[in-house]
């Protein structure tokens, strides 16, 4: 049985945006899968270590978004419903990590589920784990238990937090366009913006060494210039592999782009079975030295090399891709 994602945006008009999302897909499917299913494994550091890379590229990729986008421009196509379909959104902090007691104290008002390990959960709950493993197969339930929203994982991964090391948060320029709709404008709905008088909304909003960005922001908004910059690699015909992607344009748009290679996942896209977890997943966040090992690894992520460059076309010519 085949899934068919559509997009949030048009890949004919947005071809970079597409080609990076495609690559983000490839490359990180098994470990998204496995943080989505929080699956058991007995190699935790390597997959700690891909787990890491996909982190830093999930951040790379939501930031052109948010660069192109605008932060409510990103919101009003994405949360009616595409991110439903969309995996990347999954793998939360695991329940006895560092990382979901911090998400807790920060949110101590709210409710921050942490994700249970699937062995756990086999061994306390018999009849939600069958409802786990039969939901596998189908992409807009398999991270149920992830992220509900993009201010959600922005928020619990502190992506909004402009202290924080550059790979482990939203770019300059995505966090300057994310002040920038906040301070113009209210938010359509209230869960789109945080308490900002407190935690990571506050540093955002209060942030000195951000005004600069801002300012450089703002005036290419003006100018009607390009926020986002894809420094990419054209696609290559060895990034083609046999027919098995959960990833297609809409039926209806041109599938001859050379944006848009055959639904097929790349040579090199690791194969891999179900890792066996442990509650540490997010421990390798706190360390620095992991980062920034992991950080350079993920150049051959989304927006890592030279290329092609796409204006950042205004908000009204964004075409909204809901799932049908």
């Amino acid at each position: 049985m085949r899934y068919v994602t559509l997009a949030w945006y048009d890949p004919v008009e947005y071809r970079d945006l597409c080609l990076a999302h495609y690559r983000l897909v490839m490359q990180f499917r098994s470990v998204i899968l496995d943080c989505a299913l929080y699956a058991p494994t007995t190699k935790a550091n390597e997959r700690r270590k891909q787990k890491l890379n996909a982190i830093v590229a999930r951040f790379q990729f939501l930031s052109r978004n948010v660069e192109l986008f605008g932060y409510y421009g990103f919101l009003r196509l994405i949360e009616k419903g595409a991110h439903d379909n969309l995996m990347w959104l999954g793998g939360k902090a695991a329940k006895h990590s560092a990382s979901a007691k911090a998400a807790k104290a920060d949110h101590d008002e709210d409710d921050v589920p942490a994700q249970e390990d699937l062995a756990t959960v086999l061994r306390t709950n018999p009849s939600r784990y069958k409802v786990i493993i039969g939901r596998i197969l189908d992409p807009s339930r398999v991270d149920e238990d992830g992220y509900a929203s993009i201010p959600e994982l922005l928020e619990q991964t502190h992506a909004l937090d402009p202290t924080r090391p550059e790979h482990l948060r939203l770019s300059n320029r995505a966090l300057a366009r994310v002040v920038l709709d906040v301070q113009t404008s209210d938010p359509p709905y209230p869960n789109w913006e945080g308490n900002t008088n407190r935690g990571d909304w506050k540093k955002l909003l209060a942030s000195e060494d951000l005004q600069a960005t801002i300012d450089e922001v703002e005036q290419l908004l003006v100018n009607d210039k390009p926020v986002a910059v894809f420094n990419q690699k054209p696609f290559q015909d060895t990034e083609k592999g046999e027919d098995d992607s959960d990833y297609e344009i809409d039926a209806s748009e041109d599938e001859s782009s050379d944006a848009e290679p055959d639904d097929k996942p790349s040579d090199k896209t690791p194969k891999g079975s179900l890792y066996e977890s442990s509650d540490d997943d997010e421990e390798e966040e706190d360390d620095s030295s992991t980062n920034d090992k992991a950080s350079k690894e993920a150049a051959a992520t989304p927006s890592s090399s030279s290329g092609p460059k796409t204006p950042s076309p205004s908000d009204d010519k964004c075409r909204d891709k809901n799932l049908g």
